[in-house]
């Protein structure tokens, strides 16, 4: 008797029903290590897909850091222009690269969530060059309404997370 799933939409069955499937069937443990292999262990391809997406969502996030430590540590030896001007060529290169690339979506949504992150960092440069008298919830309420729109188009679970 081998196992079997029905499995719709070709959904992956739950290890929950898969343990319940082995305590009460009389399937042989080379059926049971069959079934594991086909419906539950990642594939070599699938790890690698993951790994080079999550590697690539991690070079983002610190080249959005270094941006971020490059500005703490110059501050004073930058010229407000120039502070400004770097931020926003940065980010007209990112937003360009999303608008005007076929790139596969899961780049532009993690491109987007670097262009998000240097809005904030912009937000953070203007106020401190002009002193708005902003405090932090005045300029984390602007950030969040600038960026409310690319987060609901985006639809994408790490920049909502970001997000909130």
């Amino acid at each position: 008797m081998g196992v079997n799933w029905k499995l719709n939409h070709s959904e992956k069955p739950d290890i929950d029903d898969f343990r319940l499937l082995v305590q009460h069937s009389n399937a042989t443990e080379s059926q049971i290590e069959r079934a594991l292999k086909s419906h539950f262990y990642g594939k070599p391809e699938e790890w690698n897909g993951f790994f080079s997406w999550f590697l690539l969502a991690i070079g983002v996030g610190m080249i959005g850091a270094g941006v971020v430590c490059f500005f703490a540590y110059n501050w004073e030896g930058l010229h407000k222009f120039v502070k400004l001007g770097m931020i926003s060529f940065a980010m007209v290169v990112l937003a360009s690269l999303i608008l005007f690339t076929r790139r596969n979506e899961l780049v532009k949504n993690i491109l987007l969530m670097g262009l998000s992150l240097l809005v904030g960092v912009f937000f953070a440069v203007f106020g401190q060059i002009y002193q708005t008298g902003a405090d932090a919830y005045d300029f984390f309420m602007g950030w969040t309404v600038f960026i409310l729109l690319w987060v609901l188009i985006s639809n994408f679970a790490p920049h909502w997370a970001f997000f909130l």
